[in-house]
């Protein structure tokens, strides 16, 4: 198969996929409404994982943060030792031009100059692979700097496999009804604001290549939630929710009875009991035990949502981005999604499915476009295998460069 022939087959597979996702977005919107007009909840009362107080304090979560900045050097430092990379003395004509434009050096050189994209510093690819090296080694120190610095296990943060199935499904759910709400606020947000351009932006649209792709896809599905949700959800969320939280301590439990120890166990009123003696008081209604259900370390009873942690906690994870306004709009939308749901279920594997899935939706239609205007210019006659995305494609490049 030529290699036209090829683009135009991996095209029609890439936009078949969008149009599946599309058809699921659609029923599931279907589903809950229908929930909503019934006045069912979306997400289930019943937590898969109890949320856990916060053991750890803001000295471990700036532990933490000099922890993914110091893997970032690492992985920059050994990337320029290991490929020998030094910058080129520049010649006096560059050095001139240096001193009279405001421009990034690299885009002065020459074009003989100009090195291969698998290997330029700043190509995407290196770009990516320097970002997936830096993410990959956070994720393998952080169960262990965790537990020495503070001897907090990786479960603490909400990380299971408990019910694993579950914790997929509601992740995966919540980002299909996510993505289209997300990507109507920021669409929005294009029109009211000028867009302020990532570096990486021009570059992914000018040098996309398989290997791009491919690093792209695990990149953005697998690591980059990985250690977002890791760090924003568990680590800080964590923290942040135990601040707002002091001031307003639980009741301290009553003295333990004495004799064999018992499963912990939540009291409710009866409505069957009251309902059975319309004149007793609330003091004279019995009380019903609910004992825990197996394997749970507490009683199955609703999570509770810290709004003022979420709603910071997102706009410190949307701040990180202000350089590339308005791209924080719909990225803090997103994390008050992925705070709330995190919060609700208790699973860190939950929004880390759903911070992948969201991801995988946007390189998938990221890819989908730029392989259609490459169609496009090679064969004009080729027919569109989807309705004209320009401006969703334009975008959504800049949607996904802000990940890296």
């Amino acid at each position: 198969m030529s290699l036209p022939h090829l683009d135009e087959f991996v095209l029609f597979v890439l936009t078949g996929l969008v149009m599946a996702i599309l058809l699921a977005v659609l029923g599931l919107w279907a589903w809950a409404i229908s929930k909503l007009l019934r006045g069912d909840p979306l997400l289930s009362r019943t937590p898969i994982l109890p949320i856990r107080p916060a053991r750890w304090g803001g000295r471990t979560v700036f532990a933490v943060i000099l922890l993914y900045i110091g893997a970032n050097l690492v992985v920059g430092l050994g990337f320029g030792a290991a490929t020998g990379f030094r910058r080129p003395a520049p010649t006096p004509e560059q050095a001139t031009a240096a001193a009279t434009d405001d421009g990034p050096p690299d885009d002065r050189l020459a074009p003989d100059e100009k090195e291969d994209e698998h290997h330029a510093p700043r190509s995407p690819f290196n770009a990516m692979l320097l970002n997936s090296l830096a993410n990959l080694l956070f994720v393998v120190m952080l169960p262990m700097f965790l537990h020495r610095a503070a001897g907090v296990a990786i479960s603490e943060l909400g990380f299971s496999w408990k019910e694993w199935p579950r914790q997929v499904s509601v992740g995966a759910i919540a980002a299909l009804l996510t993505v289209p709400v997300v990507y109507a606020v920021q669409g929005l947000a294009v029109q009211l604001w000028n867009v302020r351009e990532h570096p990486v932006q021009q570059m992914m649209a000018d040098q996309m290549t398989p290997g791009v792709a491919a690093l792209a896809f695990v990149s953005t599905v697998f690591l980059a939630p990985l250690v977002e949700e890791s760090l924003f959800r568990g680590v800080l969320l964590g923290w942040l929710t135990r601040i707002f939280t002091a001031a307003s301590p639980s009741p301290e439990p009553g003295p333990k009875p004495e004799g064999r120890d018992e499963p912990p166990t939540a009291t409710l009123e009866s409505p069957m009991l009251g309902e059975s003696d319309p004149g007793a008081s609330p003091t004279d209604i019995a009380p019903v035990a609910i004992a825990p259900a197996p394997g749970v370390d507490g009683p199955s009873r609703p999570n509770a949502v810290c709004l003022p942690a979420v709603v910071v906690a997102s706009l410190l994870f949307a701040g990180m981005h202000a350089p590339q306004w308005p791209a924080p709009v719909g990225i803090f939308l997103l994390s008050m999604v992925l705070g709330v749901v995190f919060q609700r279920t208790g699973s860190l594997l939950s929004v880390m499915v759903l911070h992948g899935v969201f991801n995988g939706c946007s390189t998938l239609l990221l890819l989908q476009g730029l392989l259609a205007r490459s169609v496009q210019d090679l064969k004009p006659t080729v027919p569109k295998f989807a309705p004209p995305l320009e401006p969703a494609v334009r975008g959504l490049i800049d949607w996904w460069s802000y990940f890296f």
